[in-house]
C-alpha cells in the first residue's frame, strides 16, 4: 500500500485566490478549486478532462474512475484508499462532496495520471506539467468585475474550462475607461503569448466593457458619373462597434479619431486597418443574467445535437421595389416615376436565400414566410404571409435559425412606399407593421431555443442592454444572434448578380456564411470567415461608389455583431 500526500500543510489563500494551471494554461472549473485541511481539491469531471481522460461516475457505490491510455484511477467518496491500475493508494484525504460538487485531490489525480505537480506559494497556484510544452493558441475572455455576480463569474469559468486546447486568458477590464484602453492592454498582452491568438469573447453589454466609437459618414456619386464624390456626403450616425477588436494592427491614437468610411477612404485623415485577424464574439448580457444564458446554452446544446436539422425560416418584408439593371443594354431603373420598379425588389434577401437553396445547393432546409400585403410583395413562393402567429408556428417546430429582413426591426412593408418626385423612396409613417417588439418578442418566441440572423435595423443598438437583442437573450430563448449595432443596408444590392458580381455586397457574406455551415463548420467560424471574405471583396472594389456602394458596405461590417458565445468543439 501507498501513501500519498497531497499537498504539506502550508497557510493557504482564500479559495477564489487558487489556481491551477497545466503546461502554462490556467484552468477554469464550474467550482472554484479549495483548499481543505491543507490539501488543495478540484472538480472532479473538470480536473480529468483536462487532462485528457475518460470519466465514469457510478452512482450507486459513489465511485469515480477516470481512464488514461493503460491508466485506470479509481476514487469512492469519502474514502481514504483509492486505486491506480487495481493496486491500492492510501490518501491523505478523501474525495468529498461540498455544496453538490464531487472535488477530487489535484495531486493525486495528476500524478497517477503520468503529470509532474508544482505548489508555487507566490501565486498560490498548482502547476501541473504533462508531456511536451509546445506554444499554444490562445483566446481572451474580457469581463467587468463589477457587472457579474459570483454565479456568473462560474458560469463564465466553467464555460471557458471547456476550452482544452487552447490557453485562455481571463481578463478583468474593469478599470478600463474606454475601447482603446482595453485594446492597448490587449495589444501590449498579446507580445507576450506564444501561439496564435484564436478570438475573443466579450462578457458583457457596451455599458459594462466598452465598445469603440464609429460614424456612418460616406460618400457616393451617381451611377451616371455626374457628380464626383465629394458632391454627396451622408454624414450618417454615431455608433458602437467592437470589429476593431479584431486585429492588433492599429495605431491606438488612430483609433481615438473619429473613425468613418469618409475619413479613412476619402479625406484619409484616419488609418485604419478593416482586416479581421480573429473572431470576436460578445455575450450583451449584464450582471446576474449571464448564469441564466450558459443554463440555456447547455441546454440548447444538447437538443441541437438531439435534431436531425435546423431548417433556416426566412421572414422577409422587402422595402424598394425596382428593376435592376442588365449588363447588356446598362439599364437602371432608378426613375420614381417608372411603375416597372415596382415589379422587382432587388434588396429581397429572400431570392438570395432561395438561390443558395436552388442555384448553390447551400441550404438543404430552407422555408420563406414573405410579406404579401401592400405594392411590394414577396414574388416567390412562400409557405405563408410574414405575421407574428407564423412566427410562433415555426417557433413551436423545433430549434430553427430564423433570418429576419425589412425596414426595420421585425417590421413589414403594408402600403407603397415608393414616393413619387425628385427624393429617394423612403417609408411613410402608416406603411409599416411592427410583428413583434421588446415587450412582445418573447411571448411569441416562447416555445424552443433559435438562433438568429437580423439583416435590419439596430436590434443590437449600439450593443446595450436596452437592446432588443439583449431581451431577447437575457429574458427569452435566443442562443446566437447576428445583428447590427446601427442599421444594417442590404437595399440597393442586387439579388440577381452573379456570384462575381456579388463579391463586394452584403449578399456575398451570407453566400458564405451558409456555405461554410453547409461545409461542417460551426456558426462561430461561418460567420468569421464570412467576415474576413466580404472585407477582402470590399477592398478590392473602393470603385464602387453607389450600387452596391463600398462605404456602405464598410458601415455593414462595423455593424453588424456576432452576439453570443464562441463555440467550442
Amino acid at each position: 500500500m501507498v501513501l500519498i500526500a497531497l499537498f504539506p500543510t502550508a497557510s493557504f489563500a482564500a479559495n477564489n485566490d487558487i489556481k491551477v494551471t497545466i503546461n502554462g494554461k490556467q484552468q477554469y472549473f464550474d467550482v472554484n478549486p479549495q483548499s481543505i485541511d491543507g490539501r488543495i481539491f478540484v472538480p472532479m469531471r473538470g480536473i480529468f478532462e483536462a487532462l485528457g481522460a475518460e470519466i465514469k461516475w457510478d452512482r450507486v457505490t459513489q465511485s469515480v474512475i477516470g481512464l488514461k491510455g493503460e491508466t485506470t484511477v479509481k476514487l469512492t467518496i469519502n474514502q481514504k484508499q483509492a486505486y491506480i491500475n487495481g493496486k491500492a493508494v492510501t490518501l491523505d484525504a478523501p474525495a468529498t462532496i461540498v455544496k453538490g460538487s464531487t472535488l477530487v485531490p489535484v495531486r493525486f489525480i495528476a500524478e497517477s495520471l503520468g503529470a509532474d505537480v508544482k505548489w508555487d506559494a507566490s501565486t498560490n497556484t498548482v502547476i501541473i506539467l504533462q508531456g511536451e510544452v509546445t506554444a499554444s493558441d490562445y483566446y481572451y475572455f474580457l469581463y467587468n468585475s463589477k457587472s457579474v455576480s459570483a454565479s456568473d463569474l462560474m458560469a463564465i469559468k466553467s464555460y471557458i474550462g471547456k476550452f482544452r486546447s487552447s490557453n485562455n486568458i481571463l481578463m478583468d477590464v474593469t478599470e478600463a475607461k474606454d475601447a482603446v484602453e482595453i485594446y492597448k492592454r490587449l495589444q501590449s498582452d498579446s507580445t507576450l503569448q506564444s501561439g496564435k491568438l484564436l478570438g475573443i469573447q466579450i462578457f458583457g453589454a457596451s455599458e459594462d466593457v466598452p465598445a469603440f466609437n464609429y460614424l456612418s459618414k460616406t460618400a457616393t456619386i451617381f451611377p451616371d458619373r455626374s457628380m464626383s464624390r465629394f458632391d454627396l456626403v451622408l454624414n450618417g450616425e454615431s455608433f458602437l462597434t467592437d470589429y476593431f477588436y479584431s486585429n492588433f494592427n492599429n495605431d491606438s491614437a488612430q483609433l481615438k479619431k473619429e473613425i468613418s468610411p469618409y475619413a479613412v477612404f476619402d479625406e484619409k485623415t484616419v488609418k485604419i486597418d478593416f482586416e479581421p485577424q480573429w473572431k470576436v464574439v460578445r455575450l450583451p448580457l449584464s450582471k446576474g443574467e449571464i448564469e441564466g444564458y450558459f443554463k440555456r446554452f447547455d441546454e440548447y446544446t444538447t437538443k441541437r445535437n438531439a435534431q436531425k436539422s435546423i431548417p433556416v425560416v426566412n421572414f422577409s418584408s422587402p422595402t424598394y421595389g425596382n428593376i435592376p439593371g442588365t449588363p447588356e443594354d446598362g439599364e437602371d431603373f432608378r426613375d420614381p416615376n417608372d411603375e416597372r420598379r415596382l415589379l422587382y425588389q432587388k434588396d429581397d434577401y429572400s431570392y438570395i436565400l432561395q438561390r443558395l437553396d436552388k442555384e448553390f445547393n447551400i441550404l438543404k432546409n430552407y422555408r420563406l414566410y414573405g410579406n404579401q400585403q401592400g405594392d411590394i410583395k414577396v414574388k416567390a413562393n412562400v409557405s405563408g404571409d410574414y405575421t407574428k402567429d407564423n412566427v410562433a408556428k415555426e417557433n413551436g417546430t423545433g430549434i430553427v435559425d430564423f433570418f429576419f429582413n425589412g425596414a426595420g426591426s421585425f417590421t413589414k412593408t403594408k402600403f407603397k412606399v415608393v414616393e413619387r418626385g425628385d427624393e429617394a423612396p423612403s417609408i411613410g409613417s402608416d406603411s409599416s407593421e411592427k410583428i413583434m417588439t421588446s415587450e412582445t418578442v418573447n411571448k411569441v418566441l416562447s416555445k424552443n431555443y433559435y438562433t438568429m440572423i437580423m439583416m435590419q435595423a439596430e436590434d443590437a443598438k449600439n450593443l446595450s442592454n436596452k437592446s432588443l437583442v439583449h431581451e431577447m437573450m437575457a429574458n427569452g430563448k435566443a442562443i446566437s444572434v447576428f445583428a447590427g449595432s446601427n442599421k444594417v443596408l442590404p437595399g440597393g444590392l442586387n439579388n440577381i448578380a452573379s456570384l462575381e458580381d456579388m463579391k463586394p455586397t452584403l449578399y456575398y457574406f451570407t453566400y458564405n456564411f451558409y456555405k461554410n455551415q453547409s461545409e461542417g463548420l460551426n456558426r462561430t467560424d461561418s460567420y468569421f470567415n464570412a467576415s474576413k471574405a466580404f472585407v477582402t471583396e470590399l477592398l478590392n472594389h473602393q470603385d464602387l461608389k453607389w450600387d452596391p456602394n463600398f462605404e456602405f458596405g464598410i458601415t455593414n461590417l462595423a455593424s453588424l455583431h456576432n452576439l453570443g458565445v464562441i463555440e467550442y468543439n
